[in-house]
């Protein structure tokens, strides 16, 4: 087993004991534990005393050994966790029950069937340091009590994937289940309906998985996370078109979406699906929550990474657009390179890490040319531009235009201005983005 599995599993066996994840004393004790380091030189490289860490360390094997009903702690922690199999790649915790592979551990008693408030993963990340996206919550939180499908769509690191993990914290016991899954994990929407009536032990006789699926969902309040949307989707094409073997999620949504049922499903994406928009518009139980970058909270983020210049913060925040990924990486190559002076890093031309930069090349990756060259035209110019003056730069029918725009705007790359008439731009990282590449 990895390194990052046996964290992510004790965090989480952790997670359903105290409600807590992992702190930052504890994650030290495994680190050192996996290294094989005693408690002194974990004590002492980290600025402990020893009879605190072998306090923390007791506490947490205690805790462990609860969970998985058998004595953990440091010399059999590594063999105990490589021992344990995930049950197809895949997890359950909730208050009430773990489930590793076939083995249930229970703070009450064993039960194999499926019960109140359980949650079943899919190598779901680990949700450290959360803040901010209060008012998303709150936003997501009333939706989902009302409405069937929900989109949280928006670019690359702005913080999609935390935002669901974050609300599965604080609702999961108002449903019968949660379930999470990647969708880049899955060739087909075949695969996903028979994983998921696999995973609620869903007696399933019928050929088509999506009615049996449907059916499961109308007896049982279920939320169901999917993440990673943007995998369904074709490269070189313009927003929302799916890739030729995942033409069935347009159908699968629309049903989702149109159909009666007692649970919620969200979809988390770069880019948003053609039917979801025309769902919204005829008033279905069907929302659409386009997120954007965070604003004073993002502070949280900068005071995490030990930046200086706090005067200087808000700039920052406000060049990276907010983005909680982009910020992170900029925080290092400002801790990395101006030993975290914000100040300086601001002084001269804007640079983009090379992180962020992988990041923006595997999203422009997926636009078609069109897209690119308009971003092009719109990098050259200082002020917002009018559609006549980008047709005016190039040979392009002002269809053509329209559309590529209306993609632009839904992949969240170009941002749109009132002030009597329509006006496009681009934010600096995108212009700095476009200059270099």
């Amino acid at each position: 087993m990895k390194v990052d599995n046996i964290f992510n599993l004790a965090d989480e066996l952790v997670f359903s004991k105290t409600g807590k994840h992992l702190d930052d004393l504890q994650r030290i004790i495994l680190e050192g534990t996996l290294q094989g380091k005693k408690y002194a030189q974990i004590a002492t490289e980290n600025q402990y005393s020893d009879n605190y860490i072998k306090e923390s360390a007791s506490e947490l094997w205690q805790i462990l050994s609860e969970v998985m009903g058998e004595g953990i702690k440091k010399s059999n922690f590594r063999t105990t966790f490589e021992r344990v199999q995930f049950h197809n790649g895949s997890h359950l915790f909730s208050n009430d029950l773990i489930r590793i592979g076939d083995v249930n551990f229970c703070s009450n008693t064993q039960n194999k069937n499926l019960q109140k408030a359980c949650l079943w993963t899919n190598n779901i990340p680990s949700l450290n340091n959360f803040c901010g996206r209060t008012e998303e919550l709150k936003i997501l939180e009333n939706w989902i009590k009302e409405n069937r499908l929900i989109v949280v769509a928006g670019l690359v690191g702005i913080g999609k994937t935390y935002l669901s993990l974050k609300l599965i914290e604080q609702v999961q016991n108002q449903f019968d289940f949660v379930i999470y899954r990647n969708l880049s994990d899955f060739a087909t929407l075949k695969d996903l309906q028979y994983d998921l009536l696999e995973s609620l032990n869903a007696t399933q006789t019928k050929k088509d998985l999506r009615v049996a699926l449907l059916e499961y969902l109308r007896t049982h309040s279920g939320l169901i996370i999917l993440d990673d949307g943007q995998s369904l989707f074709r490269s070189q094409r313009l927003a929302g078109e799916y890739q030729p073997q995942h033409k069935e999620y347009c159908t699968f949504f629309e049903l989702i979406g149109k159909t009666h049922h007692k649970s919620c499903v969200i979809f988390n994406t770069w880019d948003i699906p053609r039917e979801v928009i025309k769902l919204t518009a005829d008033h279905h139980p069907v929302k659409l929550l386009n997120l954007t970058g965070m604003n004073e909270t993002a502070r949280e983020i900068l005071k995490e990474q030990g930046l200086s210049d706090n005067e200087q913060w808000l700039n920052l925040i406000a060049l990276y657009q907010g983005n909680p990924l982009w910020l992170k990486l900029a925080a290092t190559l400002i801790k990395d390179v101006f030993s975290g002076r914000v100040s300086q890093y601001l002084e001269g031309h804007l640079v983009l890490p090379e992180d962020l930069k992988a990041l923006l090349t595997m999203q422009f990756e997926r636009l078609t040319e069109t897209e690119k060259i308009t971003l092009i035209w719109l990098s050259e110019e200082d002020n917002p531009l009018t559609i006549t003056q980008i047709l005016n730069k190039g040979s392009i029918s002002r269809s053509e235009l329209s559309n590529t725009l209306q993609s632009l705007l839904r992949r969240f790359l170009v941002e749109k201005q009132e002030d009597g008439e329509t006006y496009f731009t681009i934010s600096p990282i995108i212009k700095e983005y476009c200059l270099i590449v």
